[in-house]
């Protein structure tokens, strides 16, 4: 359940309150250190563990890495509190993103129905 949210032209990554609900109380981020590296559409960037789980978190579209959330390398538990503000993985610029957005759209349909 990765997220997707474009403000201004600038496309935010991250999970959902409902994955974040499902790996618990997120103690450690493996978050990526290369920016400007590009990553394609399912491709694992992050990895989020909780005191008994880990949960590999995919690209949800092609993209070149512009910015990490560094707050999360000490604060990993601000995804819990907040997924969709300050809890952002990364934040990228894609570059196929009409084409990714409908797989997009597609593959979290799929989630809604079989979660």
């Amino acid at each position: 359940h990765e997220y997707v949210r474009n403000v201004n032209g600038v496309y935010y990554v991250g999970i959902s309150e409902i994955l974040a609900k499902k790996i618990g109380y997120i103690s450690y981020a493996e978050l990526p250190d290369d920016l400007a590296s590009h990553y394609v559409q399912k491709e694992v960037f992050a990895i989020l563990e909780s005191s008994n789980k880990a949960a590999e978190i995919h690209m949800p579209l092609s993209g070149t890495l512009l910015e990490v959330n560094t707050l999360l390398k000490e604060n990993p538990e601000i995804i819990n509190r907040e997924p969709y503000t300050q809890g952002w993985i990364v934040k990228i610029a894609p570059t196929n993103y009409e084409e990714d957005s409908i797989n997009f759209k597609n593959y979290q349909t799929y989630m809604a129905t079989n979660s």
